[in-house]
């Protein structure tokens, strides 16, 4: 067995990759939907062993204000943990958020 509290794994290292249990979209700020403005924000995040979200990293952005978004909406999103042998393990995510203004 491993001891994997304090490491991290990539996906394609679990058995059984994390599932979201609450998981919100990041709301559009206001402002820039008012202003029909569309961008997007990549981000890396550690889902815990606990399925906990935490170590929020964006990558890259369009806005600050979808920066302020995302990170205020990861913060509140909980997962089934990703698994290995059946233990739950920190798990590193990535994921792209796009902000589109539909008509």
């Amino acid at each position: 067995t491993f001891d994997g509290e304090d490491i991290t794994f990539e996906t394609f290292d679990l058995d059984t990759i994390p599932r979201p249990i609450s998981q919100t979209a990041p709301p559009y700020p206001a402002s820039l939907k008012r202003a029909h403005i569309e961008g997007s924000v990549e981000v890396v995040f550690v889902v815990t062993s606990t399925g906990g979200v935490r170590n929020i990293r964006i990558t890259s952005a369009t806005h600050r204000e979808f920066v302020d978004s995302v990170r205020h909406t990861l913060q509140r999103w909980n997962f089934e943990p990703g698994k290995i042998d059946n233990k739950a393990v920190n798990t590193r995510v990535r994921q792209r958020f796009d902000f589109t203004v539909e008509e």
